[in-house]
């Protein structure tokens, strides 16, 4: 028998965050209402402590349920022909990968951006683009 009750499981498209939702919070810039509105067609509204908020379900995650003490990886995954936003893909991967310091923040130690090359199934390659680490991007492929 198989069981996720383990200490660490992957979860895909995971969308839940202790007793509630997963979302990510952003100091409310106009940089940040640009690349979330062209991805997600919808207008930000800070709230009163002027972050954005908006609700998210990474691809894959490998953590610990319901705490965030193990929160290992968090990968986003696109095709290469995938037309959506680079930069909310990106986004996301800064705001889960930045220190834990406060509700907000969630401090997965590790994020990847991984680009499927457009090939037969049977030879498709998966290959890393940027690596994240405490909410900074560093690129390792040319998309």
């Amino acid at each position: 028998m198989i069981s996720d009750a383990g200490p660490l499981v992957v979860d895909c498209e995971y969308n839940r965050h202790l007793a509630g939702g997963k979302s990510l919070a952003a100091e409310a810039e106009e940089r940040i209402k640009k690349i979330v509105k062209e991805a997600r067609e919808r207008e930000l509204k800070a709230d009163g402590d002027g972050y954005y908020v908006f609700s998210v379900a990474p691809d894959i995650v490998i953590h610990q349920r319901r705490t965030d003490i193990n929160n290992l990886l968090v990968v986003e995954i696109k095709k290469e022909s995938n037309t959506e936003s680079e930069e909310y893909d990106g986004l996301k991967l800064e705001l889960f990968t930045k220190s834990k310091h406060d509700e907000r923040g969630y401090g997965y130690k590790f994020g990847a951006w991984v680009v499927a090359e457009d090939l037969k199934p049977a030879k498709r390659e998966l290959k890393i683009v940027k690596q994240y680490k405490d909410g900074i991007g560093t690129v390792l492929a040319e998309s």
